[in-house]
């Protein structure tokens, strides 16, 4: 549901916008507006995916609400959006078996990689707080 001034709850700005393509720059985005999602608690902002690789785990178009987190805080098995200097991706995060590195799982494994990255190379993290998948 949108936010207007009369709902009350945590008002999670919606960035309109494609979360891997952007959320790199999100310090020179502006939030089209804010959503109120009372179940969903603590938010930093809200993005749409239209990413292929999460297959029908995210499928594209979904709206994903997010949490910044420090990297020390993933947890092997969730779901996170990962910016690092050369890739940004949503993905399952699991330990690697290499020290200091994280295997980036897709949801749709037959048709997409993992991807192995170093835990130094992460700028960093959000997330996956809730999703709203849009039918069409």
């Amino acid at each position: 549901m949108f936010a207007d001034a009369r709902q009350r709850g945590m008002q999670i700005p919606f960035y309109n916008t494609d979360v891997e393509q952007h959320i790199a720059s999100l310090d020179r985005l502006e939030a089209e507006c804010d959503l109120v999602v009372l179940p969903v608690g603590d938010c930093d902002l809200a993005m749409v995916y239209n990413g292929r690789a999460m297959g029908a785990v995210v499928p594209p178009g979904t709206i994903v609400l997010l949490k910044a987190i420090d990297a020390d805080a993933i947890i092997p098995g969730e779901e996170y959006v990962i910016v690092c200097q050369k890739i940004v991706t949503l993905r399952i995060v699991r330990a690697a078996d290499a020290e200091g590195k994280y295997r980036l799982v897709p949801g749709d494994r037959e048709n997409f990689d993992d991807i192995l990255v170093n835990a130094s190379d992460i700028t960093s993290v959000y997330k996956v707080k809730g999703k709203l998948i849009i039918n069409s």
